[in-house]
């Protein structure tokens, strides 16, 4: 190869100098200073030498070393490579590289090294050097080798964005037509040609879903390579591009089911597999739910074969059953699997069941919740899994129980918790101390599904048992002793002396136990009645000493607990020890965040670790993740100790509050710091409005513009609605910040549109089980921001903000104009677009139509209850009303707005048989919304003297006893009865039907016996 002679003059280290350099430092990295300080002094000379030694040995561990390093160097200098010396240096360096790619005289790994390097300068070069046509010449090889290494190129020069592929996808589906078409087939030019499939399918011309099929159909023959394939398809093709599946769902849903089902197949493929198959339960909902047999029997033996538990596949498997658990078939069937093995007298059946059930049953518990079948925790009994000579099946076997009680303590149920109390109590006993963890854990959520009476009878037998464990325990064991414990003083009305006695114990002597046992017991002290305030004030010097960086995350929680008991109960003790909390809290919150840096190549040295990331300039910065807990966990005390502290005596700390704030509210690497961080300040601003709103207020706009978590924005949008009432407060309000926050929710609305649009896609693709009413609170507190001008006196012109709120509906919108109606002007036009929302709720394709019209008709609700409208109106409203066909959604608002009219008009000025259509045509069952039962219940009570007088159908009596049904809550039962024995009497059709209703409605089921009388 030519020697290339640079035009500048360059300090240069001779050639065989520098590769001793780079083979001794193979084995010592101390050597790694010296080559960058080379780099530094001259990147080019280093250029040069590393690719005049690539080719002197090719293949050797030198050599591949070299390529390495050029990769790294070439990542680094990046944007600047192109600034570094002249045009004919430039063209040596790529000349070169393609030359090496096209040569055989490198190995298969070396090539595969060289193709990545490629991908890297292409970055740089791609704008000045026909990159892609480079590289295709280098696939139309004979080589094998070099044509797969240069496919492999192409694929990463796509990954990486330096060759877009919409502009060249004819040419593109040319070169993956050749591929596929090479006989005999070739899996080191199918495996990379499928990567470029998964990047650019969306783009080609053509459809390749029979070669797919084939291809894997043969891959099953080669563990390798079905492993290279399968992680190829897990890695580059990404969740929001599985329409590549469109046509061929079904077949890969069987084809990963039947991997999972083989004992052959190594397990690093089966978890992949498993990974993939998941991603299909949201996208093609009712093709997997139509394969659920299929895919849990699957999973059943995938479980079987498992030779270590992993919780990658726990939490996959958790979260198929999370989302197809409320579906009858997929529940039984997952029932029925279990109950088929458990009895099995091979314990991998066993293992397998019980592992099934464990890890489906926070999804699938629900069918069980009211009438629970006792055979299936019979079947466990009867399998003696609890006492099996088999520890791993005993260790199993509890961690299932587990997982079984924890979500029964959560919901309503009939299991007879007693059936396991003996076993339990008798099996608090093991050998091993993995499985006697796992047991005091699993009696933990034991404990936590007995009602209080039972566990009063319990409760001392348990104290004792436990009490005994004590001293003989681990760590972890006695962790879960004090959860038993913390459960049964919640819980239980039954003595404690024995828990209060151990717990003061340890409270005041802490040197006994590690800090992480002493948190727990700081949890049970707020149980106990009439502690003498000595122990509190004793135990803050030792839990404001405590190291807190040594602690994890549950012991942080426990500390921020007990603070809040104490803030919340015992606020004068906050008040005495300001001075050493406030103390506390400024050490840890003041603290600095250790920060890393790493070029961007070495993204995986980061991963697995406790970190934040952020990129900027292909240089990826680390921040410590346990120090930003830190932070957090001090603004969480922080913000308790502002609660609950006199704003007197919280003066002299407020301005070194409001300084760390301003630090950690500028962070830009850590959303959870900078939004606990804005929420601090939130907090503090409600005790004391201070002269740093409006760079707050600025902070939280901008936080509030790149955020999507709802419960996030929620907060936000409530800080900004209240920022902006604090400047009305002061007589600030302006065009100014009106213009800020305008053209803040211009933008915000454009994101809540965004949201409506994606899930009502969703939703009618049939492959989303998340409904239009998740999304109102957040629309109604943006709408609610703009408030804060209506009620003040500034001069300002909303017309364009009116003119917005009219154009679309939406529940933003609506709120808007209601507020605006209510306390800047009465607008003719707003309850025009508020009748017209509220009728408007049939759409068959958007969604939001239900959810928009019934904040539409609430607000419509409170606009006739509050005699907003005059009486020409409401007369107009229920003769729409009587137009409509049928109202299938929002009954309750149609039948509450319908009788509050009939009450505010009388039969003087409406035709009492306009009622009576409008309530005949309700299709549904009511159930009278929560915003308005406190306003219905006046309504109900005054119509109700009229609607008995009138002769109704059997239609409307069924819809006024539902509305009884519904509000009984809000009256004496014995009126509430009077009222539904009144219109049951009325009643002429099928009692039948009625007592259907008592299956379903509480009151039907009180009511029955007169429903079966009359």
């Amino acid at each position: 190869m030519k020697r290339f002679v640079l035009l500048v003059k360059l300090n240069k280290m001779e050639l065989n100098e520098f590769q001793n350099l780079i083979e001794q430092m193979i084995s010592n990295n101390l050597l790694e200073q010296q080559y960058q300080n080379l780099v530094e002094s001259n990147p080019l000379q280093v250029i040069q030498n590393l690719i005049s030694i690539i080719p002197n040995v090719p293949n050797s561990n030198t050599s591949i070393f070299a390529i390495v390093l050029l990769g790294r160097l070439i990542s680094v200098l990046s944007g600047n490579l192109l600034q570094l010396g002249n045009s004919e240096f430039h063209s040596y360096l790529l000349q070169s590289l393609f030359s090496f790619l096209g040569s055989p005289i490198f190995s298969q790994y070396s090539l595969n090294l060289l193709s990545n390097v490629i991908s890297r300068i292409s970055l740089t070069y791609n704008s000045t050097f026909p990159i892609f046509p480079s590289i295709v010449n280098l696939i139309q090889s004979d080589n094998l080798f070099i044509s797969a290494a240069a496919l492999d190129a192409l694929f990463l020069c796509i990954l990486n964005g330096s060759i877009e592929y919409q502009p060249i996808a004819d040419k593109l589906s040319t070169i993956i037509s050749t591929a596929f078409a090479l006989q005999p087939p070739k899996s080191e030019i199918i495996l990379p040609t499928l990567k470029i499939l998964y990047l650019t399918f969306d783009s080609l011309p053509k459809n390749y879903s029979t070669e797919i099929i084939s291809f894997f159909e043969q891959f099953t023959t080669d563990t390798n390579i079905l492993l290279k394939a399968i992680n190829d398809l897990a890695a580059y093709l990404p969740y929001e591009k599985y329409s590549f599946f469109a046509e061929t769902s079904r077949w890969f849903i069987n084809y990963f089911s039947e991997i999972l089902k083989q004992g052959n197949i190594p397990n690093q493929i089966k978890c992949c597999s498993l990974e993939i198959l998941s991603d299909f339960r949201e996208i093609y909902y009712n093709v997997f739910f139509e394969n659920h047999e299929t895919i849990l029997t699957a999973i059943y033996f995938f479980l079987y074969y498992e030779e270590l538990e992993s919780h990658e596949s726990k939490d996959t498997i958790s979260k198929i059953a999370t989302l197809f658990g409320g579906l009858i078939d997929f529940s039984l069937f997952c029932y029925s699997l279990f109950l088929d093995n458990i009895l099995n007298s091979d314990i991998r059946h066993q293992i397998a069941a019980m592992k099934l059930l464990s890890y489906c049953f926070g999804g699938i518990f629900v069918h069980l919740s009211i009438e629970l079948p006792e055979e299936y925790f019979g079947a466990i009994l009867e399998s003696r899994v609890m006492d099996h000579e088999h520890s791993i099946v005993r260790k199993i076997a509890f961690e299932m129980l587990g997982n079984l009680f924890k979500p029964l303590s959560k919901n309503a149920h009939t299991f007879n918790v007693q059936l396991f109390y003996p076993k339990m109590l008798e099996c608090l006993e093991d050998s091993d101390q993995e499985v006697m963890t796992v047991k005091i854990r699993a009696l933990y959520h034991y404990l936590e599904i007995f009602e209080t009476y039972l566990l009063n009878e319990i409760s001392v037998s348990i104290q004792m048992k436990l009490i005994q464990l004590v001293n003989r325990s681990t760590e972890d064991q006695l962790h879960y002793i004090f959860k038993c414990f913390n459960v049964l003083l919640k819980n239980s009305d039954a003595p404690d002396n024995i828990i209060r006695q151990y717990t003061l114990y340890i409270l005041q002597n802490p040197q006994t136990v590690s800090s992480r046992i002493y948190c727990l017991a700081l949890e049970n002290l707020s149980f106990f009645q009439d502690v003498p305030e000595e122990i509190y004030l004793n135990l803050f010097p030792f839990l404001l000493s405590i190291d807190v960086s040594l602690l994890g995350s549950n012991e942080l929680k426990s500390i921020a607990l007990i603070f809040h008991q104490i803030c919340n109960s015992k606020s004068h003790l906050i008040d005495t020890l300001r001075v050493p909390i406030f103390n506390f809290i400024f050490r840890i919150s003041e603290q600095d965040i250790q920060m890393s840096s790493v070029p961007l190549s070495e993204l995986s040295s980061t991963l697995n670790q406790n970190v934040s990331v952020d990129r900027r300039d292909n240089i990826i910065r680390c921040y410590n993740g346990s120090q930003i807990q830190l932070i957090i966990f001090s603004l969480k005390i922080l913000r308790c100790v502002i609660r609950s502290i006199s704003p007197d005596l919280l003066q002299p700390f407020i301005q070194q509050i409001i300084d760390i704030l301003l630090i950690w509210t500028a962070v830009d690497f850590s959303d959870v710091l900078l939004y606990n961080a804005l929420k601090t300040y939130y907090v503090l601003c409600c005790i004391v409005p201070n002269s740093s709103l409006p760079i707050f207020m600025e902070r939280t706009f901008k936080f509030a513009e790149t955020s999507t978590q709802q419960r996030r924005l929620e907060s936000l949008y409530t800080f900004i609605h209240f920022y902006i009432y604090i400047i009305g407060t002061q007589n600030q309000l302006n065009s100014e910040n009106y213009s800020i926050t305008y053209n803040f929710l211009l933008q915000e609305i454009e994101k809540s549109k965004i949201r409506r649009i994606n899930l009502n896609n969703q939703l009618n693709t049939g492959d989303c089980t998340i409904f239009p009413d998740t999304l109102s609170c957040i629309d109604r507190y943006l709408g609610k921001i703009m408030t804060p001008f209506f009620t003040s006196n500034a001069d300002i012109n909303y017309s364009d903000l009116i003119i917005l709120a009219l154009s679309e509906t939406s529940i933003v919108n609506i709120t808007i104009v209601n507020y605006y109606f209510l306390f800047k002007e009465k607008n003719p036009d707003i309850p025009k677009y508020i009748i017209t929302s509220f009728l408007n709720d049939s759409s068959q394709t958007n969604y939001f139509g239900i959810t928009d019209a019934k904040e539409a008709g609430i607000c419509l609700y409170n606009f006739i209850l509050n005699d907003l409208l005059p009486a020409d109106y409401l007369v107009q409203i229920l003769t729409l009303c009587k137009q409509k066909e049928s109202f299938n959604t929002n009954c309750d608002l149609y039948a509450g707005i319908a009788l509050l009219i009939f009450q505010k008009l009388g039969t003087n000025m409406i035709d009492v048989n306009i009622i009576l259509s409008v309530l005949e045509n309700l299709n549904s069952d009511i159930v009278i919304n929560q915003k308005i039962r406190k306003y219905f219940q006046i309504s109900w009570e005054i119509a109700f003297p009229y609607i008995i007088q009138h002769l109704w159908t059997d239609r409307v009596i069924i819809c006024l006893l539902d509305i009884v049904a519904s509000i009984e809550d809000l009256f004496t039962a014995e009126e509430s009865q009077f009222q539904f024995m009144s219109l049951l009497s009325l009643y002429k059709g099928d009692r039948k039907k009625l007592a259907k209703r008592a299956l379903l409605n509480p009151f039907y089921a009180v009511m029955l016996p007169n429903i079966k009388e009359m």
